[in-house]
């Protein structure tokens, strides 16, 4: 018996390829378009201030950047972040600070629970291929907000049999603009996304048939393909 074959053009992590392994109905192929590099602390560090006192985090990656070097940092009253699989990574190094995250874990969410708590003095650490918006939504509310790039983002291209899937899975902007540039997908092709940042993206370059996870974390993405290809 033949199943569907899906292929996921994120780098996925150890976990997540676990995930799949145990409980997904389908096959699946990894081709990573593209790669991280983490910035020099030369050229982030002294962009840093010392009366920073909310951090926040919209990646796992930019977290694993910073907290190698967060002891030449002071620590922050509160550090939030976009959902609980980054506040578990934050939550390794077992810092003092207060941990949040927003009930739905998107951009939106995160800049309101920011807004309502009152924050000020705000770093937000970021990949070079971020959107900016966060720290500018911030600043026209008044807030002293700045973002720092600590991870850079290189695409790969290379050129995929795409009569071979039955689907494509995006997990970030970056990745949708990086897979587009060796590839022309059919409108047929189902485009599942994980998050509104990511399928916004795959409609605005052009998908036809761009469906979106109702809460972006990985297990609802697992379950949203099998919804749509079984």
């Amino acid at each position: 018996m033949s199943y569907p074959t899906v292929l996921f053009c994120n780098p996925l992590s150890e976990t997540y390829q676990n995930h799949l392994l145990n409980t997904a109905s389908f096959d699946y192929d990894i081709i990573n378009f593209i790669s991280f590099k983490e910035v020099h602390t030369n050229e982030w560090l002294p962009k840093t201030t010392h009366d920073s006192e909310y951090w926040v985090f919209t990646s796992k990656k930019a977290v694993k950047a910073v907290f190698k070097h967060h002891n030449k940092l002071n620590t922050p009253k509160t550090i939030f972040c976009v959902g609980p699989k980054t506040a578990s990574v934050i939550n390794d190094h077992e810092l003092s600070s207060l941990i949040c995250f927003p009930n739905e874990y998107n951009s939106k969410a995160l800049i309101e629970l920011i807004l309502d708590s009152n924050a000020d003095r705000i770093t937000h650490f970021r990949g070079d291929l971020s959107p900016e918006y966060l720290v500018s939504i911030l600043k026209k509310n008044g807030l002293n907000a700045k973002g720092i790039v600590v991870y850079k983002t290189d695409k790969r291209k290379e050129k995929v049999s795409l009569d071979l899937y039955d689907g494509l899975v995006f997990m970030s902007p970056s990745v949708v603009h990086a897979f587009l540039e060796s590839n022309t997908p059919s409108s047929e092709t189902p485009i599942f996304c994980i998050g509104k940042t990511t399928g916004i993206a795959a409609t605005k370059s052009g998908f036809n048939k761009v469906i979106v996870t109702d809460k972006a974390t990985f297990e609802h993405l697992v379950k949203t393909i099998e919804e749509h290809i079984l």
